[in-house]
């Protein structure tokens, strides 16, 4: 477990979970995962990300080496995520006894997809050794070869289907034998499998639940170890059912910059680091992590602490935008954009979930991101049903318990 802490008590520490680029609901450009990076460092003492994803993620290595090339047509953001790994604001989970060299250069011998080369990987190491978290790799993959078992276990007693549950058979007795389940090596069987078998509807959509449970597993199994929060994208089935659900708290009107997904996208480091030592900001981040923790939030802290948090956001975007003019600036200039506090309990189970909601319309122009953090769902409720498939919008975000 990581070690943080303040005056108030520990601050949170997050796992973002769908750095993985096969990852259900991952950012899709550079640009979009860094609005993410910015959006969670905000709201946790210690951002976590995996060793693998911080190697082999294109876009995130787009925000930390300018060798890094970019593509044709990309929305140019700084690259300066390098400041928030030297600082610690942003860690990276590290396999113990290993360089990020080593695990870059067992990657390449596995053939595992878009492996950097290897000065990115020295780079990497120079930035982050001083703040790196380390995990136990037998550890690390028990928890998610078990996961993995036991995701596919509860997809075939819910599978009245011959054709799937054949397919979910073989993935489970396949995995069972593995001495060592990777990630990689699931998704190459998964390929092997569809090329050796007629292709069919069952098929396929099989092997796509088989994906998804995968992912799901893998997104759990380091955050476990860490003892963390996770970051992702929320899905259908993190919705508290509407019935149950009472209304404990609701502020309307606040000033909501910090939810704008293309001008956070562009918030200069040197002003995360400003708004991440403010008070209010601390205070906000501690009753988020009761919340998630499924500890009861001081309603009368949350409240003022969003209030006050909002409004020096809104202040610090309009002197950093100012100067800059262009797209930025004509976003701030336009309608004014609010949101809203909410903090809800399930009466059901008496968990508690709080959420920034933008007010504004989500077009792709003025696309919203959405911060939304929840405690654990009762056991016989986690993940929902095993087999949704509903898709997930990767800027409606969500903490909660691995």
């Amino acid at each position: 477990m990581i070690e943080k802490t303040t005056e108030s008590g520990a601050l949170e520490v997050v796992y973002l979970a769908d750095a993985e680029p096969h990852a259900r609901g991952a950012a899709k450009s550079s640009a979009d995962l860094r609005s993410c990076l910015i959006l969670h460092a905000l709201f946790s003492g210690s951002l976590i990300i995996g060793d693998s994803q911080s190697l082999n993620n294109p876009y995130f290595r787009r925000l930390v080496s300018l060798e890094e090339a970019l593509p044709a047509g990309e929305v140019s953001v700084p690259r300066d995520i390098a400041r928030l790994l030297q600082h610690g604001n942003l860690r990276i989970a590290r396999r113990a006894g290993q360089t990020l060299r080593l695990i870059r250069d067992e990657h390449a011998a596995r053939g595992v997809e878009n492996v950097p080369d290897a000065s990115y990987a020295e780079l990497l190491e120079t930035m982050t050794d001083t703040h790196a978290v380390f995990w136990d790799r037998a550890e690390v993959e028990g928890a998610f070869k078990a996961g993995v078992l036991e995701r596919l276990e509860a997809v075939r007693s819910e599978t009245p289907n011959p054709a799937r549950l054949a397919v979910y058979e073989a993935a489970s007795q396949w995995a069972e034998e593995q001495p060592v389940l990777l990630y990689k090596a699931l998704r190459d069987w998964m390929s092997t499998y569809a090329t050796s078998h007629t292709a069919s509807f069952d098929l396929s959509a099989a092997l796509r639940q088989i994906e998804l449970q995968t992912s799901a597993s893998y997104q759990r199994a380091l955050p476990k170890a860490l003892e963390a929060g996770v970051a992702k994208a929320r899905q259908h089935s993190d919705i508290m059912p509407a019935a149950r659900v009472r209304t404990v708290l609701e502020v309307n009107g606040l000033p909501g910059v910090l939810l704008d997904n293309h001008l956070l996208a562009k918030l200069p480091a040197e002003a995360f680091f400003g708004l991440a030592e403010e008070p209010a900001r601390d205070a906000l981040v501690g009753e988020f992590r009761k919340i998630r923790c499924g500890l009861p939030s001081d309603v009368d802290v949350l409240r003022s602490a969003a209030e006050e948090f909002a409004a020096l956001m809104s202040e610090v975007f309009d002197a950093v935008f100012r100067g800059v003019g262009g797209t930025p600036w004509d976003r701030l200039q336009g309608r004014r954009r609010l949101m809203r506090l909410r903090l809800e309990e399930d009466l059901g189970s008496g968990r508690l979930a709080a959420a920034l909601e933008a007010n504004w319309e989500k077009t792709s122009a003025r696309a919203a991101l959405a911060y939304r953090v929840a405690g654990a769902p009762v056991p016989d409720e986690a993940d929902g049903s095993p087999t949704e498939t509903k898709a997930v919008d990767t800027r409606d975000r969500l903490v909660t318990a691995a």
